[in-house]
């Protein structure tokens, strides 16, 4: 009995825990849509590709170095990358606000390219907080591809950025750990990019809430002044159901 009861406060203790590699807190999310721009890489056990799969098509692309995948070194230049540009993470909601720089293989074309391993359909739970009504999302996704951190199309992404000058919302995968998601995680996991906690391994039935599955209505008043409000509707989606009155309430004022 005292043997299950301290294994029991083990199993409890590690579980609070979030170590990476196998667990991140604020990491953060973008999106890659489909399988041509989320890519597929290979398996770190046999070597063969990873395969995506439909239904759901819930593929995701992780930052190298996160659940233990890796990528080969440059092909040219002795392995070592190529200075291309400085930037700055222009915010620190979270504490990862600082500088950074890309490199970029040495060579053309394929030479520019970074084989990448990782656990192929390997599970992940990704939970992310909406920061206007304090919902929280979760979805499991599964891992199939990996962002190089010398990747040609993220550096010159990133050192383009907009109007020439690197912008932070290009070079996140390259400083902070990212996860690259696909359009059906984006859009279960209320459609925009920020930070998320994730971890290995797939998310409780208990826990898996989706914003496609969430019965609230965004919306917001023509200047945008007052910011956003909520209303609760009670029939799933019916394109001949008429909204004609919605009862909102903002901080200064109800409507």
């Amino acid at each position: 009995m005292l043997g299950l009861l301290i294994s029991s406060i083990l199993l409890k203790m590690c579980s609070s825990q979030c170590d990476a590699p196998w667990c991140y807190e604020n990491a953060y999310m973008t999106v890659c849509h489909d399988e041509e721009e989320c890519g597929l890489v290979s398996d770190k056990t046999t070597g063969s590709g990873c395969e995506w799969v439909q239904n759901p098509a819930n593929g995701v692309a992780v930052r190298p170095g996160m659940f233990e995948s890796y990528c080969d070194k440059c092909k040219n230049n002795d392995g070592v990358p190529l200075f291309l540009c400085s930037y700055e993470l222009g915010f620190d909601e979270v504490g990862h606000s600082g500088s950074g720089s890309a490199y970029i293989c040495a060579g053309d074309g394929d030479d520019q390219k970074q084989t990448c391993y990782v656990n192929c359909g390997a599970e992940l739970c990704i939970r992310r907080t909406d920061s206007d009504t304090g919902k929280i999302f979760y979805k499991t996704a599964r891992m199939v591809s990996s962002c190089p951190e010398h990747h040609p199309v993220n550096t010159k992404q990133c050192c383009a950025g907009t109007d020439g000058e690197p912008d932070w919302a290009h070079c996140t995968c390259l400083q902070r750990p990212t996860v690259d998601v696909s359009d059906d995680v984006y859009d279960d996991l209320g459609q925009s990019n920020g930070f998320i906690d994730v971890w290995y391994g797939a998310c409780s039935d208990s826990d898996e809430y989706h914003a496609t599955d969430d019965g609230s209505i965004k919306l917001v008043n023509q200047d945008n002044i007052s910011g956003y409000y909520y209303g609760i509707h009670v029939h799933a989606y019916n394109p001949n159901i008429v909204v004609t009155t919605v009862k909102a309430k903002s901080a200064n004022v109800d409507y």
